[in-house]
């Protein structure tokens, strides 16, 4: 019930806070302490007044000298083809084919804004009196250095000071953002306007000095034994990490976990992304994730950090934006987050999303913590999971508390505080669709790993060995697994494979619960598929066995309007389920299905078929219940030729000519040659096919010693090689009227084949008069 009513009550409570936004930003605008915004019907707004939280509160004005940095985010080209690409590349992945990944130029030259569009939003950002304008490389943002005025007049809205619910002194745009109407066809989103939301890390230390039977912490390079890797050391791996702040304790950290456990050859590397930031209040994430990586890796890892000054909404965007532009590293851990709904109330989440599309299509995989909140990640009541784990273009991976000694793991439960339930905006993706989760959201999480605090990892944090845990550690135990299997680079993004696996990869956690999810067999809002068995998962996310199945299926006529459909669907693992469509509105999910249509005609049939991977494959054939036609367009008494091609020849308009109605075909002119032809599919299940043609040749008086023909004749479709003549009539057939043809057509069943009359003479010369052959109502049918 809660997940039903709580969104509601939440929706109420947003309406009050923005009213009692408006109510003190349109005081504040009278007292003069802000000016409002000039808005006209030249403008359009892109975003509305900022969410606030219960215990957030609007203080005062802004002062108009406060720096602000925006990041402006703008529209891909072709969105809706970019996400075929994607859904394509999942298709290939599952079925283990080659993927079109793109690379950078390929995605600048298809999808990215192009270089006047980001030019045009820099411009109009500089002549608003911004600074240290700069277009991104993939020009999917655009930073600004600004003040309050200079983006209450760019960006026409109005600020006040919040103080948030944790006691900070923060901003917040109260009026809608706008822009000129010019600019909406570029624009996704302004951020930086606010600072009232943004990240929070999901690490944390163990507080609790009396576990419970069965807890203990792990050194990070236990995981992978733990987790069902036959080798303790995994391969040379690379993993980007987004952070914030001050690096320097962080490094470190990492180099103290070197020394101590004993692993060679760390790379490390920082890629500083905006101002530099001097805060370490939130080195145990940063620890926490660079260590695990470290140790499940065991010999030479390679660790980026892609580091912004903070965690709020602008620059964490633009952290996202640099893994995908800088460096490019396979895999990318993202061990923070926020309230789904605050992310989309500034156009974060769209924002977003844009980016991580972009990393998916050049074989970027998005790691994400689900959260350390349990359900209700906004802390509101409702249900709601975090951003960006929320995101469909992300894996998102919550928490579990380990049993286990330091090799071995012998079961697990969903931690208690594991981020987990489904997105109230976000779209399921087909990877979840596929599996059945239920709903029609995105799921979170994915899958689950150790991040109970006290079942956590043991790491370095101020040079101290320090318990840490968290769905920071999760994600980070994830990620490396994911590097493994990405170490050649070709493995793309990870969702369709860990949806693809079979379930003997994974432990399915069954116990525990999130305080508004709980979980069960198969997959559930609490733990996701649960955790991965690693050597099952290399062997079958590496060695990519499983194949596409290939549906086919034959008909057996029982009766003019019934037929049997037989299934020879082949795969080399097991066909789990099929389904069939009828072709008029009916269905079956039989193996093998009867049907009787209730009226003659012609039904296309499709048979779908799922393998025990989830991966799908389908057949179709052509159904002819009753006596049918075949041919379309056969008497031409549309008076084009469509669908039939033609060369050279005409149609002629009389019905004297003609052997029913008003069109016929007229072969006769000074040309060499001319030709019409149509496709067709010749049923492979009816006991005869005739061809029947009616045709006159009609003598005109032909000029002694010149010889016509037209030929009738079957061929391979696309130009293919001549099958079979049929007739050919000449000069010698001419009469005073029509005589029909009929040509047995058996030899060509279950055979797509080409019906072709092709005329020719042996005289090309003006005024010399050939013969006229006509043809009409051509028809090519099944008994009943």
């Amino acid at each position: 019930m809660n997940a039903v009513f709580a969104p509601r009550r939440a929706v109420g409570v947003r309406r009050l806070r923005a009213k009692l936004a408006l109510a003190i930003t349109a005081a504040l605008c009278a007292a003069g302490a802000i000016a409002a915004p000039a808005t006209s019907a030249s403008t359009m707004a892109i975003a509305q007044p900022v969410r606030l939280h219960r215990g957030d509160a609007v203080v005062g004005a802004l002062p108009l000298n406060q720096p602000i940095h925006v990041e402006v985010a703008l529209k891909l080209r072709d969105r809706a083809g970019l996400d075929a690409l994607i859904a394509d590349n999942a298709r290939r992945q599952v079925a283990h084919t080659a993927m079109n990944l793109l690379s950078a130029d390929d995605f600048l030259a298809q999808h990215a804004p192009t270089q006047a569009q980001a030019q045009k939003v820099a411009d109009y950002l500089s002549a608003r009196g911004f600074t240290n304008v700069t277009i991104a490389p993939n020009r999917l943002l655009v930073s600004a250095d600004g003040t309050a005025a200079t983006a209450r007049d760019a960006f026409m809205t109005t600020f006040a000071q919040v103080r948030t619910r944790d006691g900070r002194i923060a901003h917040a745009n109260t009026d809608a953002v706008r822009l000129p109407a010019a600019l909406g066809d570029t624009v996704l989103a302004v951020l930086g306007l606010q600072d009232v939301h943004g990240g929070e890390p999901f690490a944390e230390r163990a507080a609790n000095v009396h576990p419970e039977a069965g807890s203990q912490g792990h050194v990070p390079t236990e995981f992978p034994t733990i987790y069902g890797s036959a080798v303790p050391q995994l391969r040379k791996i690379s993993v980007g990490v987004v952070s914030a702040g001050n690096l320097k304790p962080v490094l470190t950290d990492l180099d103290a976990f070197v020394a101590t456990f004993q692993i060679p050859e760390l790379t490390r590397a920082i890629r500083t992304v905006g101002a530099a930031g001097s805060g370490t209040a939130h080195v145990a994430t940063w620890d926490v994730i660079s260590q695990t990586v470290a140790g499940m890796s065991g010999y030479a890892p390679k660790v980026v950090f892609y580091n912004g000054p903070d965690l709020t909404n602008a620059s964490l965007t633009a952290d996202y934006n640099a893994a995908v532009t800088l460096d490019r590293v396979k895999t990318v851990v993202v061990g923070l987050g926020e309230c789904e709904t605050d992310a989309n109330s500034d156009g974060s989440a769209a924002a977003d999303d844009a980016i991580f599309q972009a990393a998916i299509a050049q074989g970027i995989t998005f790691v994400v913590a689900a959260g350390n909140q349990g359900a209700d990640e906004c802390g509101d009541g409702s249900l709601a999971p975090s951003w960006p784990a929320s995101s469909q273009y992300v894996i998102a991976v919550g928490g579990t508390h380990l049993f286990g000694g330091v090799d071995k793991r012998s079961s697990e439960r969903v931690w208690i505080d594991g981020g987990g339930s489904p997105s109230l905006f976000e779209p399921m993706p087909s990877w979840q669709a596929t599996l059945g989760v239920p709903g029609t959201t995105r799921g979170v999480p994915d899958l689950s790993f150790d991040a109970d605090p006290n079942t956590g990892a043991l790491v370095y944090v101020n040079l101290a060995l320090t318990p840490v845990g968290g769905t920071a550690l999760s994600s980070a135990i994830f990620a490396s697994a994911w590097a493994t299997v990405d170490w050649n680079n070709v493995a793309g993004f990870a969702a369709p494979v860990v949806y693809g696996i079979p379930s003997t990869d994974l432990h399915d956690i069954t116990l525990g619960g999130n305080n508004g999810e709980t979980a069960g067999p198969g997959y559930d809002f609490a733990s996701g598929r649960g955790s991965l068995i690693l050597d099952g998962f290399f062997t079958d996310a590496n060695n990519l066995k499983n194949q596409r199945p290939v549906a086919s299926f034959s008909i057996t006529e029982t009766a003019p309007d019934s037929a049997h459909f037989t299934d020879t669907s082949t795969d080399d693992g097991t066909i789990v389920a099929h389904h069939w469509d009828f072709g008029d509105g009916q269905g079956s999910s039989a193996t093998n299905p009867s049907h009787t249509y209730a009226a003659d005609g012609a039904y296309h049939v499709v048979e779908t078929v799922t393998d025990n991977y989830g991966v799908k494959d389908s057949a179709q054939v052509d159904f002819f219940a009753g006596a049918a036609q075949l041919l379309a367009n056969p008497s031409f008494e549309t008076g084009a030729f469509s669908p039939w091609i033609t060369n050279n020849l005409r149609l002629d308009n009389n019905p004297a000519d003609a052997f029913d109605g008003t069109y016929s075909v007229l072969s006769a002119s000074s040309i060499a040659r001319g030709s019409f032809r149509q496709v067709v599919t010749v049923p492979a299940y009816k006991s005869s096919v005739t061809l029947t043609v009616p045709v006159w040749a009609q003598d005109p008086g032909v000029t002694p010693g010149v010889t016509d023909t037209l030929t009738v004749e079957i061929t391979a479709p696309e130009q293919g090689p001549v099958l079979a003549t049929l007739a050919t009539f000449t000069n010698a057939d001419a009469g005073s009227g029509y005589v029909a043809h009929a040509y047995d057509m058996s030899a060509f069943k279950g055979q797509r084949v080409v019906v072709q009359f092709r005329y020719a003479s042996n005289d090309s010369k003006v005024g010399v008069t050939h013969m006229k052959f006509h043809v009409d109502d051509v028809t090519l049918t099944v008994p009943p």
